[in-house]
């Protein structure tokens, strides 16, 4: 079956497509001319690379598909730092390049759709989240990602097409962002630095890379749709984050913990209740937070 890959140049993109690649898959997965591809510049069996800058000419992407029968994986987004969360442009853009991949897919014989929503449709809700939970977002990230969802929930309402809302919580792992929490603590350790933080009393949910990868192949796998919490269904309080991150590296100065305050709508305990994805697909973490770090710390010791 072929897969219709977006986002393929970040973090979570990128590493879907060495798992799926490598899972048999043929993955034909869309960049621009621009697209920084550092994260793919390793040459991935069964994959075709289709520079497509206007999303409202599909028709390369059509030529390569046929009347096969097809699943599209969307992780393509516009701004997913923590500056740009509560930006107008967030949903016009997004809103927009959605739109234009729906309009651009419709001729193809899509079997499945998977979209990845995030725990920010939430809000700070402070507790274990199930997938019944009320949605109340508090940033114009999460509101964008609850709108689209329910775009596209309304859009393949009654027409054949497997639609799944995977909720990511928090991912990590090599190849993760400089910026997010665990990667700008390794880089601070080794460099000899000290981590400027909050006093890290939240508790959150870590998933490592790997085991989402091998949930969305699960996803492809199976005949399932609805919405899913995608975590690790644990929480951990993130001093123990930050303490088992210099436990493995040697030296690791003390970290200067209540440095950056928190913020208004900080959320102090972020926890992914995971019963119904695994349920629907026998699918459990199986990388511990340890052994997930370590090989974090690994890629960005040898990355240089």
């Amino acid at each position: 079956m072929k897969i219709l890959l977006t986002g393929a140049t970040g973090f979570l993109g990128s590493s879907l497509l060495k798992k799926l690649s490598n899972s048999g898959y043929e993955v034909i997965y869309l960049c621009r001319n621009n697209s920084n591809l550092y994260r793919i510049n390793k040459k991935f069996t069964n994959t075709k690379r289709l520079i497509v800058d206007d999303w409202s000419d599909f028709s390369i992407v059509n030529k390569h598909f046929g009347s096969e029968e097809c699943v599209i994986i969307h992780c393509a987004w516009q701004g997913v730092a923590g500056s740009e969360r509560n930006q107008k442009w967030q949903f016009f853009d997004n809103v927009s390049m959605c739109n234009s991949l729906l309009k651009g897919i419709s001729e193809l014989n899509v079997k499945k759709f998977i979209n990845f929503g995030s725990h920010a449709e939430y809000g700070p809700l402070n507790k274990i989240i199930s997938e019944d939970d009320n949605k109340m977002p508090s940033t114009m990230y999460g509101l964008t990602k609850k709108i689209i969802n329910n775009l596209l929930l309304e859009y393949f309402n009654n027409t054949g097409v497997e639609y799944i809302n995977l909720r990511i919580f928090n991912l990590y792992g090599p190849f993760d962002n400089d910026n997010w929490f665990i990667p700008y603590i390794i880089n601070n350790y080794l460099k000899g630095l000290s981590p400027e933080l909050t006093k890290c009393e939240q508790i959150w949910d870590y998933l490592y890379i790997d085991d989402f990868c091998n949930l969305v192949s699960l996803v492809v796998e199976n005949n399932i749709k609805g919405e899913f919490n995608a975590g690790s269904g644990i929480g951990v309080p993130l001093t123990e984050v930050v303490n088992c991150i210099s436990g493995h590296i040697p030296n690791s100065p003390d970290p200067n913990f209540g440095i950056v305050k928190y913020r208004d709508d900080q959320v102090m305990h972020l926890q992914a209740d995971i019963s119904k994805i695994s349920k629907a697909t026998s699918w459990l973490p199986e990388v511990s937070l340890k052994d997930g770090i370590l090989d974090t710390i690994n890629y960005f010791k040898n990355r240089g």
